[in-house]
């Protein structure tokens, strides 16, 4: 496997792109690390709130279960972006190009290329807050394509739809199975 940290490098830099180019900037709904991020950072400030305010005096206990719900989540929400690649490799239109190789190496191409597009986006997201620009940067994209095609933060826009509903749909299950089983 190539070192995942390399294209986590490349993008450390390109998050730059964002507010060199505004122009060629969008919005889109966050990512995978976006959202395991806002899960760790939620996880970790609802207890310590709800203490503040005076909801609960036991604040160990809930940072401990707000902790574990927060972690089984971003899990699930990891699990969830595999399914769906997986699914895309094999299911509905699988690559022309990949189908003489074995499945095995297929599931390991799937995954190693969610690592990669992780670290990818965590590099970006490092970029960011070095260059202490992340609270302004967070769900912003550059459109790579630029002029050449105009419709690709659609198609983007799109694609991030399908896999936030789905990580929102394994991560309340995963959810759901936790305060069942209690």
């Amino acid at each position: 496997w190539p070192r995942a940290w390399h294209f986590g490098g490349w993008a450390l830099g390109d998050g730059y792109l964002t507010d060199l180019y505004p122009a060629l900037s969008y919005y889109n709904l966050p990512n995978l690390v976006e959202t395991v991020g806002a899960l760790g950072v939620f996880g970790e400030l609802l207890p310590c709130a709800a203490v503040f305010c005076g909801f609960t005096s036991s604040g160990g206990l809930f940072l401990a279960r707000s902790t574990l719900v927060a972690c089984n989540t971003a899990v699930a929400c990891t699990t969830a972006d595999l399914m769906l690649d997986l699914w895309l490799e094999f299911v509905p239109c699988p690559s022309k190009a990949c189908t003489h190789m074995p499945r095995l190496l297929r599931v390991r191409a799937v995954m190693q290329g969610l690592l990669i597009r992780s670290v990818s986006e965590a590099g970006r997201i490092v970029g960011h807050a070095q260059r202490r620009r992340l609270v302004a940067n967070l769900g912003r994209r550059f459109n790579w394509f630029g002029e050449m095609w105009p419709g690709a933060p659609a198609v983007e826009r799109a694609n991030a739809c399908r896999s936030t509903l789905l990580r929102g749909v394994v991560a309340a299950a995963a959810v759901g199975v936790m305060v069942q089983n209690e």
